[in-house]
């Protein structure tokens, strides 16, 4: 008899290893062996080099249309069956990279379509010396229009690589269809920022002349610096970076509203579902970090109002913000006229977040304004402020003026850099809420119709913590090893706080509940009744066989299909128990039912006992906090080992 392993980690820790949070879900800890294989031989790969940018087309067009873009798009088409490289390890578990270079580029923008991470899977992406890595990306990373960016990767080269566990061996899949190439732009940006070389993106990107926000200088803002976040944008012809701020509605609701500048998209076709807002991206303390800090993203976004005019852009995010990004919602003063103001938050060239202080009077320009996109701002449409320490860059466009209450008053559009010493003063231009506010003609063009949609007519509001939110979801997919979908299982959801849900799985085996209250501990379990006879032949009886005499090993889960008399291990009894339901001589199994269900997350682990005591289902999650929780399961139909099942019955 062959010993084997077949239960997952996840339902250990059910039983006796105590409540997993959900966030430890998709951290789960790797095989050593994994371990030590992720990263490795990255030099080795042959690289697969794109086409030639066309930099001079590029840089014309920016002559043009001059914005927030730092790279252009490349054509690309890779994916994990007709590109790069697969490594099986010896635990069965299975590693693809991908080396992509394109020549003289200042970093790299990885774009998938089609994406989808199964459970225990991950997505890492190296820089070309290993010295930077983007991830790990899982299944918690799955997007229902399974679109997806990994971000971007200093210098010319990107190493992708994949890793997927052999339990779900098979099942993660995703297309390339673009690969953006930043690169060397010297024409002046469309907010009259200073004429950059843009050498430096990113982590590290900004002047030494800025301030780092946990600097002395932003002691005053430890609660507006949480409703500041970095915006990697993305338009059809490239991508850029900004920055933008949460602000507060009359309702106090927690509504995910971001205001931003209007430039950051103007003359593009903004992509805004592949639009990534990255809160808490900043150093611990005042020095510049040695190595990138984590931040937390939401992807996507939906336009609400703009106007290029006065240069505000209003969003909404495609998902509440969690409660664990800890985030705050700026409040706002519309009567503002002139008076002395706090400051700016930003990104500066999508670097770390950085404060700028204003200690002179801000005050309306009566000019028009003509800015290097040909754009033409009207008298009183914007504010002027003296910026008397740090500077701002590009990036830095959208970032929330601040007045002496730390209100919100305008938008950063642009201004004046001198390029002396970091003692100069910069001169900053901003879009004045004042204006925005009912400038425009339609609830498209306005800030009022979203800031005060109690349309109560409040000319000031006060910034709040982030709200408790009521609920969030929790999905999933019924499935066989082979990822095919099991329609009409029934999928129970009890809670400690009484709780209780039912659902069946639809023609693909998906489920969902909907608005599952927060902070509390729940349960999911799986059940379907059917014949123990489906699915059940001579062919499964043939593979039964073959693998007691070694000469055709199971996969973990077939094995644990096969076991019908609960012995852990397969046997000559298995063999005439699963003959006399071919015979029908019996009509169902004395040991087991003919469905079981098993949580697709985790790896395999030697188990104590397999059946002792255990349901159909896994214990999720204590104080559940996500929007969405995928949380999805591989169905065992008892006796069949060949997938020949029928799932409809």
């Amino acid at each position: 008899m062959k010993n084997f392993s077949y239960w997952l980690t996840l339902l250990l820790m059910v039983l006796g290893l105590g409540i997993v949070k959900a966030q430890e879900i998709q951290k789960l800890k790797l095989p050593l062996e994994v371990q030590q294989e992720l990263g490795q031989g990255l030099n080795s790969l042959k690289p697969q080099r794109l086409s030639k940018f066309p930099l001079k087309k590029v840089l014309a067009e920016d002559q043009v249309h001059p914005g927030t873009r730092f790279a252009a798009p490349l054509s690309v088409d890779f994916s994990l069956d007709q590109s790069g490289a697969w490594e099986t390890l010896k635990n069965g578990d299975a590693i693809w990279r991908l080396k992509i270079n394109s020549a003289n580029a200042l970093g790299l923008v990885v774009f998938y379509d089609n994406f989808y991470i199964p459970s225990g899977a991950q997505l890492r992406v190296y820089n070309g010396d290993g010295t930077q890595i983007l991830g790990p990306f899982t299944s918690f990373d799955n997007k229902p229009n399974g679109k997806f960016l990994t971000g971007l990767v200093l210098g010319e080269t990107a190493v992708l690589e994949y890793y997927e566990p052999s339990a779900v061996l098979g099942e993660g899949r995703f297309h390339i269809g673009r690969v953006d190439h930043a690169y060397h732009q010297e024409n002046l940006d469309a907010s009259g920022f200073e004429t950059v070389a843009r050498a430096e993106l990113g982590f590290g990107g900004a002047s030494p002349c800025t301030i780092n926000v946990n600097c002395p200088d932003g002691a005053d803002y430890v609660k507006e610096k949480r409703a500041v976040c970095r915006i990697f944008l993305v338009v059809q012809e490239g991508t850029g970076y900004c920055t933008g701020s949460l602000i507060n509605n009359t309702k106090n609701d927690g509504r995910p509203l971001m205001i931003s500048a209007f430039h950051c998209q103007d003359f593009y076709t903004p992509l805004y579902d592949l639009w990534r807002f990255d809160f808490n991206y900043e150093s611990i303390g005042c020095d510049n970090p040695a190595s990138e800090p984590a931040y937390q993203s939401i992807l996507g976004c939906k336009l609400l109002a703009g106007r290029q005019e006065n240069d505000f852009l209003l969003m909404e995010l495609n998902s509440s913000v969690p409660a664990n990004y800890k985030a705050y919602f700026l409040g706002w003063n519309r009567t503002f006229t002139a008076a002395r103001t706090a400051g700016i938050i930003h990104h500066p060239r999508g670097d770390t977040k950085k404060v700028s202080i204003i200690n002179t009077p801000v005050s309306p320009i009566n000019l028009t304004l003509n800015w290097n996109n040909n754009v033409t701002s009207p008298p009183g449409s914007h504010l002027s402020a003296d910026i008397n320490l740090g500077i701002f860059q590009t990036g830095s466009s959208g970032s929330a003026l601040l007045d002496a209450d730390k209100r919100f008053i305008g938008q950063l559009h642009g201004g004046i850099i001198p390029k002396l010493t970091c003692d100069s003063i910069a001169v900053a231009r901003f879009g004045r809420l004042a204006v925005s506010w009912d400038d425009g003609s339609t609830p498209a063009t306005r800030l009022k119709d979203w800031l005060d949609p109690l349309n109560n007519g409040a000319t000031t509001l006060d910034g709040m913590e982030n709200p408790t939110r009521t609920g969030g979801k929790i999905a999933g997919k019924v499935k066989t090893e082979s990822n095919v979908g099991i329609p009409g299982a029934r999928v129970t959801l009890l809670g400690n706080n009484g709780l209780s849900l039912s659902t069946t799985t639809d023609a693909q085996g998906n489920y969902s509940f909907d608005s599952v209250p927060f902070g509390d501990t729940y349960d999911v379990s799986v059940s379907k009744n059917g014949a123990a006879s489906n699915g059940i032949t001579t062919f499964d009886l043939i593979k039964v066989q073959k693998h007691i005499l070694n000469l055709e090993i199971l996969t973990l889960l077939k094995q644990f299909a096969g076991d019908v008399n609960k012995s852990r291990s397969l046997s000559t009894l298995d063999l005439i128990l699963m003959r006399r339901i071919v015979l029908g001589l019996d009509t169902e199994f004395a040991e087991v039912p003919s469905w079981y269900f098993l949580p697709s997350q985790g790896t395999f682990n030697v188990p104590n006992d397999a059946f002792s005591g255990i349901t159909s289902g896994a214990n999720l999650v204590s104080s559940f906090t996500k929007d969405v929780l995928n949380f999805d399961f591989f169905a065992i139909k008892f006796g069949d080992v060949n997938d020949s099942v029928d799932v409809t019955k």
